[in-house]
């Protein structure tokens, strides 16, 4: 979801400031509507649109008991410093565009995980590499495979070795992964005959 704030500083689920109306649908209402049982499973990226003071979200964050289940995103290199880890309750990622060398982008996202207190990174489907998905998953830095909605994209986000991909067709990003799953066991089977 796009995250902005009006100029009370009230998170809302909105693309654009300039949009905001009296009937603009406020982020309380969302967590809310989150906090159903039925909900319960489901985790939110607000991707922020425009930035205002964090204090009513990460009042909101902690009355719903959202920290775990909601992450931050949107923050691209001409934002970065705008905001940090130390000043949300949610888990915060910055938006990367990867160096040529896997152990150039490594040693930067550290820095930035150093000096920003960032979760992880959000890199684009068409942007990651093999070796870079190794080096960050061997040093445990969170990183989400953004803007695989093509299924050539889902496909290489998987093979990557992605733990998070972020798609705005998550049914056919399902089907792709049980549709791996069992290519994958099937692929296995044939070892263990062998």
């Amino acid at each position: 979801l796009d995250l902005c704030f009006n100029s009370d500083d009230v998170p809302l689920v909105c693309s654009d400031y300039d949009d905001i109306s009296k009937d603009t649908l406020k982020l309380e209402d969302a967590f809310r509507l989150l906090n159903e049982e039925k909900y319960l499973t489901l985790r939110l990226n607000l991707r922020i649109k425009q930035l205002g003071s964090l204090d009513k979200f990460n009042e909101l964050i902690s009355k719903y008991n959202m920290s775990g289940r909601v992450i931050i995103s949107g923050i691209d290199k001409n934002r970065y410093g705008l905001i940090s880890g130390e000043s949300t309750a949610a888990g915060l990622f910055f938006d990367y565009e990867p160096k040529l060398k896997a152990a150039k982008s490594l040693n930067e996202i550290l820095d930035m995980q150093e000096k920003y207190g960032i979760s992880g990174v959000i890199i684009k489907s068409t942007d990651i590499t093999e070796e870079l998905a190794e080096k960050l998953n061997q040093r445990g830095i969170v990183f989400i495979v953004g803007g695989a909605d093509e299924e050539m994209d889902m496909y290489s986000a998987l093979s990557s070795g992605a733990g998070n991909i972020q798609t705005a067709y998550p049914d056919k990003l399902n089907e792709l992964c049980e549709k791996w799953k069992e290519s994958t066991r099937e692929n296995i089977e044939k070892l263990e005959v062998l």
